[in-house]
């Protein structure tokens, strides 16, 4: 039985050494310092945090070890690393550094499905998370693939076989073109899908405010909601203030 938890997760989203934002998984703004960062949003007691660094798999960059083991010392509670965890070794040393989960991108999978269970049998299958990128156009649902900016239509139901068939703790669906948009959150698609889930379902991409977000949560089947911009800049700009309501 999935456990009722709603949960407001700030992303802090690392660009190398440095914490960054995109807009569609484009147009990337530097941030700030990620200890810093990380730091503060431990002090504002988030509920959890989640820690992505796409440019270990987008620019071919080694996991940058000492900088994960500073943020996860300064960071008290729930936290999650995602970005080039691809082996049990490697599962092994991001939870060694003080991260409870890893979070794997479905495309880094999807040629090797047996890479899941491997790294479920490593640190269990709680402390995974499988992040699935998606795109809408014009009420039509599609995969993305970061690497080459491709997308391939699959169907709800197409989906949620994918979600249940996972061996994860909880499966994150990612709206790429709601990212950095403030747009508002997703709900048709997210409400089919985790709804009908066997596993905690996250959403993530277009949290417009504080009480957008406390809506959706009540009125949504989803776990959780993750939010970069909400958190990351104050209100009606891209002026840097990291903040947590």
């Amino acid at each position: 039985m999935k456990p009722n938890l709603k949960r407001r997760i700030p992303s802090l989203l690392l660009d190398g050494p440095h914490a960054a934002k995109s807009f569609e998984f484009t147009d990337w703004q530097y941030v700030g310092d990620p200890v810093q960062i990380a730091r503060l949003f431990s002090e504002k007691e988030v509920d959890e945090l989640i820690v992505l660094d796409p440019s270990v798999s987008r620019d071919g960059r080694a996991i940058n070890k000492r900088l994960l083991e500073k943020i996860a010392q300064q960071f008290h509670g729930p936290i999650t690393y995602g970005g080039g965890v691809r082996d049990p070794a490697t599962a092994r040393m991001i939870v060694g550094l003080g991260f409870e989960k890893v979070a794997l991108n479905r495309v880094s999978t999807a040629a090797d499905p047996a890479a899941i269970s491997e790294l479920s049998a490593a640190i269990g299958e709680q402390a995974i998370t499988l992040v699935i990128d998606i795109i809408t156009t014009c009420g039509a649902l599609a995969l993305y693939d970061y690497r080459n900016g491709r997308s391939v239509p699959i169907s709800p139901d197409e989906l949620l076989v994918q979600v249940n068939a996972a061996q994860v703790g909880e499966v994150v669906l990612q709206f790429v073109d709601r990212d950095g948009t403030s747009a508002g959150l997703e709900r048709m698609i997210t409400r089919e899908i985790a709804s009908r889930a066997k596993r905690q379902v996250v959403v993530s991409g277009g949290a417009e405010s504080y009480e957008a977000v406390a809506a959706y949560l009540q009125d949504s089947p989803v776990s959780g909601v993750i939010a970069s911009s909400l958190y990351t800049f104050f209100p009606q700009t891209r002026s840097v203030l990291i903040n947590y309501g």
